[in-house]
């Protein structure tokens, strides 16, 4: 039986894993060398960090980045097509880490490109198959990020004031998309005395283990038109009342 692709007949499993191992390393060492002759206005290209292997796994070839946008392009081969270079988009992380992706119901941008092509033909279909659309949603991406780190200062920017006024000595504050949580403990490593949430506009306030007058203070401070607040509450309450008159006339013990 013939054997295609000029792979020895009677190949030992020695000798095959030798070949493969050269072979994965001179692909490696050409598709690498056509990666870096990739050139974007405004984009630099970065090596993959760590011990550089020769089997294809994700950013083996480096990724270009611009820092005034906070994009990220990497390559890997296609997983059942080694003549093919994916070019893959990364979206930037918040300050804490939290990494702003597509949305649910979108899919990352991506395309391929024969490795037979040159590095300036693939710069061309990048430019004109998918920067138009990653550049638009990395934009909007990068605005949510800014809103809420803008978000969490004006929010830590109170706590510290809350803080001071309460004698506080730890502030845990944290932030993920359209949700911050600010922890205020009048002793390190205790429960948090008073905590702040806000998610998509509704703010949540817990009050633990703090003294009476000095609660009413803090939510004096937060709550500065009690009158309103007072309207709300009694608007509240009354339509609980009438949601319960309604279930008792169905029959239900609320």
């Amino acid at each position: 039986m013939s054997v295609s692709n000029n792979i020895p007949q009677n190949e030992s499993y020695e000798q095959r894993r030798d070949r493969e191992e050269r072979e994965n390393r001179e692909r490696y060492m050409r598709v690498l060398a056509l990666v870096q002759s990739i050139k974007l206005e405004g984009w630099t290209y970065q090596a993959r960090e760590g011990e550089q292997a020769f089997y294809s796994t994700p950013r083996e070839y480096g990724k270009l980045i611009h820092a005034g946008l906070r994009g990220e392009i990497w390559f890997s081969l296609e997983w059942n097509d080694k003549s093919r270079l994916v070019v893959h988009v990364n979206f930037p992380r918040d300050r804490n880490g939290q990494y702003y992706g597509k949305d649910y119901n979108q899919k990352d941008p991506r395309i391929t490109v024969s490795l037979t092509k040159t590095a300036e033909a693939i710069a061309r279909d990048i430019q004109r198959r998918l920067l138009p659309e990653y550049l638009p949603m990395l934009a909007e991406r990068v605005k949510r990020i800014q809103a809420n780190e803008s978000g969490l200062d004006q929010l830590s920017a109170q706590g510290k004031r809350f803080a001071e006024a309460f004698h506080c000595l730890q502030i845990d504050d944290r932030t993920k998309e359209g949700h911050y949580r600010l922890s205020l403990s009048t002793e390190r490593d205790v429960k948090p005395a008073v905590t702040v949430g806000v998610h998509n506009g509704t703010v949540s306030i817990h009050i633990d283990n703090v003294e009476a007058g000095a609660a009413i203070q803090l939510l004096g401070s937060i709550l500065p038109n009690n009158e309103q607040w007072k309207a709300i509450a009694e608007q509240k309450a009354t339509d609980q009342a009438k949601t319960r008159a309604e279930l008792r006339s169905l029959g239900y013990n609320v």
